[in-house]
This record gives C-alpha cells, sequence and structure tokens, in this order.
C-alpha cells in the first residue's frame, strides 16, 4: 500500500490563501498591498506542488519526479498570460497589472528553489491509497 503525502509548506500556503479570501470577500477586511499581490505570490507554489502531486499519484511517476525549470518557467508563463492578458480581454472586470505577472514568476521561483524536492522531511500523510 501506498500513502499520499502533503507538504507542511503547502497546507500553510492554501490555510493563507482560504484565510486572505475569508478576510477580504466575506469579512469585507481590506488590506491593499496583500489583497492585491498575496493570491498571485501564493497560487505558483500551490498550483505547482498540486501539478506534482498528481504526476506522482495519477500518472504513477516515482517519489524522485521533480519539475524542471523549463516545466516550472513554462507555467509561470502560461498562468501569467491567462491571468494577466486574456482575462482582461474576456471580462473588463479583470485588471491586467505587471506587478501581478512578477509575483507569479517569484512564486515559481520559491517553488522551483525550495519545494520542488524529492525530500522525505516534511511529509504529512492524508490517506493510503489501495490499487485493485
Amino acid at each position: 500500500m501506498k500513502e499520499m503525502f502533503l507538504r507542511w509548506w503547502f497546507l500553510i500556503a492554501l490555510s493563507i490563501a482560504v484565510i486572505h479570501q475569508v478576510l477580504q470577500k466575506i469579512l469585507n477586511i481590506q488590506i491593499q498591498v496583500v489583497d492585491s499581490y498575496l493570491d498571485p505570490l501564493l497560487f505558483l507554489p500551490i498550483l505547482l506542488q498540486l501539478m506534482l502531486f498528481e504526476r506522482r499519484y495519477l500518472f504513477e511517476k516515482d517519489a524522485q519526479y521533480v519539475f524542471s525549470w523549463y516545466q516550472i518557467l513554462m507555467v509561470v508563463f502560461v498562468v501569467s498570460m491567462v491571468c494577466e492578458v486574456l482575462f482582461p480581454l474576456w471580462n473588463p472586470a479583470f485588471t491586467a497589472d505587471y506587478i501581478d505577472a512578477i509575483c507569479y514568476l517569484i512564486g515559481g521561483v520559491i517553488f522551483g528553489v525550495f519545494f520542488n524536492t524529492t525530500s522525505e522531511s516534511g511529509l504529512i500523510p492524508i490517506l493510503p491509497i489501495v490499487k485493485f
């Protein structure tokens, strides 16, 4: 039996993102800098970890599988283009902001340097996988 794992930093980043959304959207607590740049900064590390999780467990790559810098930078580029170019063209409620693209890049680099690892430390088991 194989176990699925989440990393402690991933759970912290996800918790911060959810808490921020609750504060901003439900409780109407506005902190301009945080409201503008926290989500783009956290988005890429969360997305890339979910993609890595998908590759390792759904596509059965081994636990040593990590993303190359090319893969990370391509995800940063695609997300930046979709969120900062296509969405504002599609709907005027979205705003193009080059600083968001910089935040996406910083998040991608943080993931690549610190979190794109095969290390066994910091793993939290969430459920066993049973193959039939």
